[in-house]
């Protein structure tokens, strides 16, 4: 969905609602900006709450939901994205945490080859031993003298 989105075309808004939600359970308190906003897809005025695609709006500490509140102040004007065939589906920012495939796959993929060439230089290395006397000589036969 988030790589979908980063197609959606846009319209302005205004956000009519920005609060800090508290839920408690029982693991403890956990905080969340409520953003609200309205916009128009060509003639239909909709309501929107999501900020971010891929995102389960839950940021768990106080400090990190009023940031995401002071960033959209209640009467302020926002760039909503929403999907052309659902646009009753939209978000505010279209980077979301659906892209940590990339990230993993940025730090997996080095190391894995990092693997495989110590492998192999290690294998390599058992089958080709370097000859006493140094890796620019040639190896002589029993019996014969080396050149070089």
């Amino acid at each position: 969905m988030v790589r979908k989105s980063k197609k959606w075309p846009s319209t302005l808004g205004e956000v009519i609602e920005s609060r800090v939600a508290r839920e408690s359970n029982s693991d403890g308190s956990h905080y969340s900006p409520r953003i609200v906003y309205r916009y128009s897809d060509g003639g239909m005025t909709r309501q929107g709450d999501t900020v971010q695609i891929g995102a389960d709006g839950h940021s768990g500490s106080r400090k990190q939901a009023r940031k995401t509140v002071a960033q959209y102040p209640v009467g302020s004007e926002v760039l909503v994205y929403f999907d052309p065939k659902q646009p009753e589906r939209a978000c505010l920012e279209r980077r979301g945490q659906g892209n940590w495939v990339g990230y993993v796959a940025a730090i997996v993929y080095p190391v894995l080859l990092f693997v495989i060439f110590m492998h192999l230089s290690e294998a390599r290395g058992a089958d080709d031993p370097v000859p006493a006397d140094g890796p620019n000589r040639t190896a002589a036969h029993v019996g014969e003298e080396a050149e070089g």
